[in-house]
Parts: structure tokens; C-alpha cells; sequence
């Protein structure tokens, strides 16, 4: 991942708060559309700390205890009909519970990734977890993390806004917006490895540029442009004639900017305003 300067920074400042005793357990909020490059810079910044990360994503209505516990279904079943095992062995740490123990022997970057999608009660537990960097298990008893080894990163699409009191306890606080062309050209291609044509590969980024400047309820994000290009690639190499090859170059293109059918249509409309025989010639560029 090739980083801009401010962000850069950003991570020399995390690096300095790690080290700093006034902080509890040093915090940063991503917050911006989908795609823009949140969670990539959230698995960068454990890769330049030399932590591991530990990936907590949400969903719609998780709950605090569904972050802190992991159940083991067959486990749990097991303890409802066999005297021998019990209910306990079917409780494993969660994401929480992880990054403390996993604290406390080195550096860890706990990302929980579209919080926004979670409960609001969440918040106010993270909240406590973060001011106290421990948890009290009512089964095992209370559980410390080194605060000293211990990052909390949370991404947000802004779905819903964070408890006041969590945002406030929040060390950083960042926007990233979707890079412009030049950037987002630099990015892609430090995360493709296949040798595509140039011209072909800024054709693209044309494309993706136009796609995402219209009234779309979905856009690819820089990982999906990557995908694309290395599936592109493939169907280059393939020996299926040259109709084909721009047929599925073309399917491959629309169906990566969005599974939405009113989305592909406005973006095939788009696209016939531009181009004569659009699916030949736009299969031809890529």
C-alpha cells in the first residue's frame, strides 16, 4: 500500500501514543464510504507496527457480548446432552477477549471494522473496554491487556453516529475519502501482481472514475478495481477467440462495479452515450 504523507504521519503518531503513559488504550476512528480505503490502511498499520491484527468485522445488530465471546455450537450441544462436557468449553474467546490475553506477549491492532453497524449499547462498552483496557468475565474473572501493546482501530461508513462519550474517547480521529485518479492508479497497482498493458490499465481507472461520478447505490472499492484487473488479465491469456474475450472482459467489468440491475443499466447507458458498439470496443480497451 503506497501511503500519502499525512498518513504516513498518522502512523508515527500512533507509534508515539503507544508509548505514551498519560493514554489508556490509544484509539483511531476511519470514517468514510465504502471502498475508500479504510480497512487496507488498518492492516497496513499492523504490518508497520510489527502487531498482530486481529479482524473483528460487524453486522447488522451484533451486540457486545457476540465481540467479547465465541460459542462453538457443537461444543454447546454436546454439553446439553453429555454430563462430561461443560457449557463452558463451548465459550472461546471472542475478538475482545483475544486482543487482551494476545496484549499482554506483544503489539496487537484491534480493528472492528463498520461499527457503525453495530448495536449503539456496543459503544458504550467499548467505551469501558478502552478507558480500563480489561474485561470481567463472569466465568474466568476479570481479564487485563497491556494497554502499552494494545491498538484499537474502528471503521465506520457513517451509518449511524457514535455515542458522544465514545467519540470523545476516541485518541484519532480521520476521513478517508475515495483517492482521485492519479492516487487510486498508484494504489491498484501496488496491489495487482500481473503485468497489465498500461494503456489498458488507465482505460479502466477511466471507467471506474466515470462509474463512480454517477447516482449509483453501489461502488467498487479499490480491492474490487484490483480483483478486476487480474481477472481481465486471465481472460487476456485465454485462447477463446477474440469476440469472447471482449464479451467476458465487458461482463466481467459491469457485474464488478455492482451486483445492482438499475446500477448496470444506468452504467451501460452511460457507456452506449460514449462509445459506438459499446461491448466490442469497450472488451477491446481492457
Amino acid at each position: 500500500m503506497i501511503l500519502s504523507q499525512d498518513k504516513q504521519l498518522d502512523i508515527q503518531y500512533v507509534k508515539y501514543l503507544l508509548g505514551n503513559p498519560t493514554v489508556c488504550v490509544p484509539s483511531m476512528l476511519l470514517f468514510g464510504e465504502p471502498g475508500a480505503g479504510k480497512t487496507s490502511f488498518a492492516k497496513h498499520l499492523a504490518t508497520e507496527l510489527g502487531a498482530e491484527l486481529i479482524f473483528a468485522p460487524c453486522y447488522d445488530g451484533v451486540a457486545a457480548d457476540q465481540l467479547v465471546y465465541n460459542w462453538d455450537l457443537g461444543t454447546l450441544v454436546d454439553a446439553m446432552t453429555d454430563e462430561a462436557t461443560k457449557g463452558r468449553e463451548a465459550m472461546k474467546d471472542g475478538y475482545l477477549l483475544q486482543a487482551l490475553r494476545k496484549s499482554n506477549e506483544h503489539k496487537v491492532v484491534l480493528l472492528i471494522d463498520e461499527v457503525d453497524k453495530a448495536k449503539p449499547s456496543v459503544d458504550t462498552f467499548l467505551l469501558s473496554y478502552m478507558q480500563e483496557c480489561m474485561l470481567n468475565d463472569p466465568l474466568t474473572g476479570v481479564v487485563k491487556g497491556n494497554k502499552n501493546n494494545l491498538f484499537i482501530v474502528l471503521t465506520s461508513n457513517k451509518r449511524r453516529e457514535l455515542e458522544d462519550a465514545l467519540d470523545r474517547r476516541i485518541s484519532m480521529i480521520r476521513e478517508f475519502k475515495f483517492p482521485a485518479k492519479s492516487e487510486l492508479i498508484q494504489q491498484v497497482k501496488s496491489m495487482v501482481n500481473v503485468n497489465y498493458n498500461e494503456s489498458k490499465f488507465n482505460f479502466l481507472i477511466d471507467l471506474v472514475m466515470i462509474y463512480r461520478r454517477m447516482d449509483v447505490s453501489k461502488k467498487p472499492s479499490q480491492n474490487q478495481i484490483a480483483d478486476l484487473i487480474q481477472e481481465l488479465y486471465f481472460i487476456g491469456t485465454q485462447p477463446i477467440g477474440r469476440k469472447t474475450a471482449h464479451e467476458m472482459k465487458f461482463r466481467a467489468l459491469v457485474w464488478k462495479m455492482s451486483q445492482d440491475e438499475s446500477d448496470q443499466h444506468k452504467f451501460r447507458s452511460n457507456l452506449i452515450n460514449r462509445f459506438k458498439n459499446t461491448v466490442q470496443y469497450v472488451g477491446s480497451m481492457l
